[in-house]
C-alpha cells in the first residue's frame, strides 16, 4: 500500500487553500471529480477546507470553521447554517444512516488517492440476500403480528447501530486529520519547529481517516441492504433480488398503474 503524499496526500488541497496568496498551486485533481477549494470567511479566525465537487458541479461536503477554541461545520453552500450533529443524539434509524453515510463519489476518490481498495460493488445486494436467507431460516416467530414485526425489526438494529457508529468514528477521524494537517502546515510556514513528528501525525491521521471512511461506507451499504430484506418481510412480500429496472418503474409509474 503506497503512503500518502506530502501533508497527508489527498488533503494537500486543504494546504493549498491555506496558502492562498503565498504562491499556492491551486486545487488538486484526483480521479474523475475535481476538488474545489472553499474558504469560509468570518470576522474571527477562518479555516479553509476542500469541498468535494459533484458530477453536476455542485458541492457536497461540509466546511469546517473554528473560532475561540470552538469548532463547527457549515452546511454545503452556506455561510451561516451550522450543521447539527444529529447522529450523536437521534435514535439510530435507517433514515438517519442515509443522512450521514459517506458519499460513494467521495469514497471512490479517497480510496484512489490513498491506494485503498474500494468496497465491493455488491455489498448492499449481498447483505440483502443474506438477511433474506436469515429471515427465511427463522421458524420460531411470535404469533402476535406486532410482536413478529418487532422481532424482524430487531434483526436490523445491530446493522444500523454499527454503521452509524462507524460513520461517527470516520467523521471524528477526519476532524483529527484536519487538526494534524493544520498543525503541520502552520509549523512549516512559521519555521523553527521539528517537523517530522508533525508530518508523521498528519500522514497517520490522513490514512486513518481515509480507511475509516471506506469502512463506514461499506458498513452503511450492508445495513441498507439488510433493510430491504427486512422491509419485504414486514410487508409480507416474497423476497426477490434487487432489479434496478423494476424499482425505477415502480418509482415512476407505480401510482399510475394503481
Amino acid at each position: 500500500m503506497r503512503q500518502p503524499e506530502r501533508c497527508a496526500g489527498a488533503r494537500e488541497a486543504e494546504v493549498a487553500s491555506r496558502n492562498r496568496g503565498r504562491g499556492s498551486s491551486g486545487p488538486r485533481r484526483t480521479g474523475s471529480l475535481p476538488l474545489a477549494l472553499a474558504v469560509v470567511e468570518s470576522d474571527d479566525k477562518s479555516m479553509c477546507y476542500v469541498l468535494q465537487r459533484s458530477a453536476d458541479g455542485g458541492r457536497g461536503s461540509t466546511s469546517v470553521q473554528e473560532a475561540g477554541g470552538m469548532r463547527w461545520e457549515l452546511m454545503p453552500g452556506t455561510r451561516n447554517v451550522v450543521r447539527f450533529p444529529v447522529e450523536l443524539v437521534a435514535k439510530p434509524t435507517s433514515d438517519l444512516l442515509r443522512t450521514v453515510a459517506p458519499d460513494v463519489r467521495e469514497v471512490s476518490l479517497v480510496a484512489e488517492s490513498f491506494g485503498l481498495d474500494e468496497p465491493p460493488m455488491e455489498v448492499r445486494n449481498a447483505s440483502d440476500r443474506a438477511m433474506a436467507e436469515r429471515i427465511a431460516a427463522t421458524t420460531c416467530w411470535p404469533e402476535d403480528a406486532r410482536a413478529k414485526r418487532a422481532a424482524i425489526e430487531a434483526m436490523l438494529k445491530p446493522f444500523v447501530e454499527r454503521a452509524l457508529r462507524m460513520c461517527r468514528e470516520a467523521r471524528e477521524a477526519g476532524l483529527r486529520s484536519d487538526d494534524a494537517a493544520e498543525k503541520f502546515v502552520s509549523a512549516e510556514l512559521e519555521g523553527g519547529y521539528w517537523l517530522k513528528p508533525l508530518k508523521d501525525a498528519s500522514d497517520y491521521w490522513a490514512m486513518e481517516s481515509a480507511r475509516r471512511l471506506v469502512e463506514a461506507y461499506e458498513a452503511a451499504e450492508a445495513a441498507l441492504g439488510a433493510e430491504r430484506a427486512v422491509g419485504l418481510a414486514i410487508r409480507g412480500e416474497a423476497w426477490r433480488p434487487f432489479d434496478p429496472q423494476e424499482e425505477a418503474e415502480a418509482l415512476f409509474f407505480g401510482a399510475a398503474r394503481r
